[in-house]
């Protein structure tokens, strides 16, 4: 029997949480996540794959040869270079781990995927920071390397593209940073599982750096760029003399690359044209719906897209990513990734392979928040002009969408500083806008000779619907997250009761009240306003029912 000391096991002073994978793996997901920095998940369709293909024998002593063959001819590089790996993660432990010994300094981007520094402080190595700074596009300056190589750096750590930017280093770029590691004796170790990005989306050339000197460390995977990411496929490409010291470590780890994960990556290589054609699709349908939305934005920037499905989006000045992210879940069911997890708190990551149009909802929701976000605890006020961004030349002053886009700004400041008051009177007009509709309505279809009963009812579904869908795209427009059956069942429920009062207001009035009984027409107008307040009542808490929580002026 073996006894010793009683007590907690604290777990966190042996192996410290990465925060953003805890955070990545058990968040709860929401109506409009735009956290993925990859294309969504692949089937087995997608690579024409089938069960027959899925095989459980282990080949190779370190890697499927048909694999390194695939992962070789691919990226052009020596395939005795080549070590199949468990995922980037996995390679990214292993290059590190294999690159320097406890206690060296290794020099790591920054802003930096947190997972990255983790590792580096796991292995009990001492960190120096390589800047990669907003006001330069994230581009990293040879300077800032020759310093950290001074203060003596034994390894540079890098992404291309950079996460969270996706800025895109090129080979010219990359391949004077590897020789200036190599000038100090130091390995260059890249992170690579975006760069396909640009080749992909953008028609670049295909390319590796580890292709660029015997001091280049290269880690890729099929999770991001290709959608595979269950099946747990990475790579790392180095010179065959170092490639001896990853095996080495796959030894420590892993032993073997798992059977099916092997089998199916040789089929995605073969089928690599699909897949690329899939990531293509993603790209083409959210890319211009992005940049088509920040084209509207004064407040916000992002950067130059090189190829990537993700962009990196900076705040204006004293907005945070972390209390944005917390109002977004909880006021929009939406949520980007806040700029904390890579120490650059002032900007957020954001996917667009999301479908169109829920893409075009989450980024209308992100406007609505910073737009609140900005509106707190004002103490330096200043106009802030609203700027036309597409007129750039020419006559002509406003096109519909800027001038659509104006007015939008208007309700919403009307919203904010009046609350309830703004939306009865938005719910006043759509009202008004709904009493022509019914008339023309009816009036049309009583020329297409329908009976006058039918033709009535028909005008006013056709009012109701019209009202419906502009109170839900005006005057409740934060709603629009919900769903759009359960909402219209409401409404017409909701306007149903409102004419069940006004109705009631109308005959207690004319029966109780002698003077009403002598002007009918004013117990109609009183039934009227009843059921108008008890209508926006019903609409304001239970048919659009919602999650804004800004300053309501008054409560109804």
């Amino acid at each position: 029997m073996v006894t010793g000391q009683t007590g907690h096991y604290n777990c966190s002073m042996h192996v410290p949480a990465i925060e953003y994978l805890v955070w990545a793996k058990r968040h709860r997901r929401v109506r409009y996540e735009l956290t993925d920095s990859g294309v969504p998940h692949a089937v087995l369709a997608d690579i024409d794959a089938r069960l027959a293909d899925v095989d459980l024998e282990v080949r190779g002593p370190y890697g499927h040869p048909r694999l390194i063959e695939a992962i070789s001819d691919r990226y052009d590089v020596d395939p005795d270079g080549v070590v199949p790996v468990p995922g980037a993660s996995s390679g990214l432990f292993i290059v590190m781990a294999m690159s320097v010994r406890h206690g060296d300094t290794v020099m790591v981007e920054h802003p930096v995927y947190q997972p990255v520094k983790r590792v580096a402080d796991f292995l009990g190595l001492r960190v120096i920071r390589l800047h990669r700074r907003p006001e330069t596009s994230f581009q990293i300056r040879a300077e800032d390397v020759r310093e950290g190589l001074k203060a003596g750096a034994r390894a540079v750590l890098m992404t291309n593209l950079h996460n969270p930017s996706g800025h895109q280093s090129d080979p010219e770029a990359v391949a004077s940073i590897a020789t200036l590691c190599a000038s100090y004796n130091a390995t260059l170790i890249v992170d690579e599982v975006y760069l396909d990005y640009g080749h992909v989306n953008r028609a670049a050339p295909l390319w590796t750096a580890a292709s660029l000197g015997e001091n280049v460390v290269a880690i890729n995977s099929l999770t991001k760029v290709y959608g595979l990411g269950g099946i747990r496929a990475g790579w790392v490409m180095m010179s065959p003399r170092r490639s001896r010291c990853a095996r080495r470590m796959m030894d420590y780890l892993s032993v073997d690359l798992a059977a099916p994960t092997s089998s199916l990556a040789i089929r995605a290589f073969e089928m690599i044209g699909q897949l690329e054609a899939r990531t293509r699709r993603f790209y083409e349908a959210g890319q211009p719906v992005f940049r088509e939305w920040l084209a509207g934005q004064s407040q916000l920037r992002s950067y130059e897209n090189h190829g990537a499905v993700f962009e990196c989006v900076r705040l204006p000045e004293g907005v945070r990513a972390g209390p944005l992210n917390t109002m977004l879940v909880r006021e929009y069911d939406t949520r980007v990734v806040p700029g904390e997890f890579f120490d650059l708190p002032d900007h957020f990551r954001v996917s667009f392979s999301i479908p169109p149009g829920d893409l075009r909802t989450a980024l209308s929701n992100i406007s609505d928040a910073v737009e609140r976000m900005l509106k707190r605890d004002c103490k330096n006020v200043r106009e802030i002009p609203v700027h036309f961004a597409k007129r750039r030349s020419g006559k002509s002053k406003v096109n519909v969408k800027e001038l659509f886009d104006y007015v939008r700004h208007l309700k919403r400041l009307a919203d904010f500083k009046y609350g309830d008051y703004s939306r009865l009177a938005q719910f006043c007009l759509v009202g008004a806008t709904g009493v022509v509709v019914d008339l023309v309505a009816f009036g049309a279809l009583l020329r297409s000779s329908l009976r006058i009963e039918i033709a009535r009812a028909a005008a006013i579904l056709v009012a109701m619907t019209w009202n419906f869908a502009l109170n839900r795209r005006l005057t409740f427009s934060y709603s629009r997250t919900q769903g759009i059956l359960s909402q219209y069942g409401r409404f017409v429920a909701s306007c149903t009761a409102g004419a069940l009062i006004s109705w009631l207001v109308s005959m207690l009035l004319v029966h109780a009240v002698l003077l009403f009984e002598r002007h009918v027409f004013m117990a109609a107008i009183v039934g009227i306003a009843a059921a108008t307040f008890a209508n926006f009542f019903l609409s304001r808490h239970w048919v659009f029912r919602g999650l804004h929580k800004g300053r309501m002026g008054t409560r109804f």
